[in-house]
């Protein structure tokens, strides 16, 4: 995955399409049990991550456009990324962690499914945290069986 693809879908400049597009090849495994998320970096700049933002990507996984599995790989970028910012400072500072972190590894939190895609957007809308341990129980369309996951950056040359 492409930062700047990342950075262009939350600022309108580019299509849920084509953000699922460049997701397509992103997480790859690396050995049995252990899997690696490919991103692209930007070595410049710094984009502050919002709860529009995060809402869009839920929005574009409702839409259809977008499989609840491809959020993993968005989530482990956020957190990994030098790049994307955000913080207790920021505005749903609190929610937008547990959204991102959540996403990051659903192999410890909820699977990717949309029902619980529908409750992350419901989350950073609201503040109000609907998910129950029913929801650790969903089995989701696509999911791997690791029990590590690592980042592979490479630089953009774009």
């Amino acid at each position: 995955m492409h930062e700047k693809i990342l950075r262009d879908f939350f600022l309108e400049r580019a299509t849920p399409e084509a953000l699922s597009t460049d997701l397509e090849g992103s997480i790859v495994m690396k050995s049995p049990g252990e899997a690696g998320i490919r991103i692209v970096r930007l070595e410049t700049g710094e984009c502050r991550v919002t709860t529009q933002y995060l809402l869009r990507l839920c929005d574009a996984v409702s839409a259809g456009v977008l499989e609840p599995w491809k959020l993993e790989a968005v989530g482990f970028c956020l957190v990994a990324s030098d790049y994307f910012q955000w913080g207790p400072d920021d505005l749903d500072g609190d929610r937008l962690k547990e959204v991102i972190h959540s996403w990051a590894a659903p192999q410890v939190n909820y699977p990717l499914t949309l029902k619980n895609v529908a409750k992350a957007r419901h989350l950073l809308a609201t503040g109000e945290n609907t998910f129950t341990n029913d929801d650790l129980r969903d089995c989701p369309e696509r999911a791997w069986d690791v029990g590590r996951v690592s980042s592979i950056f490479e630089d953009d040359s774009q």
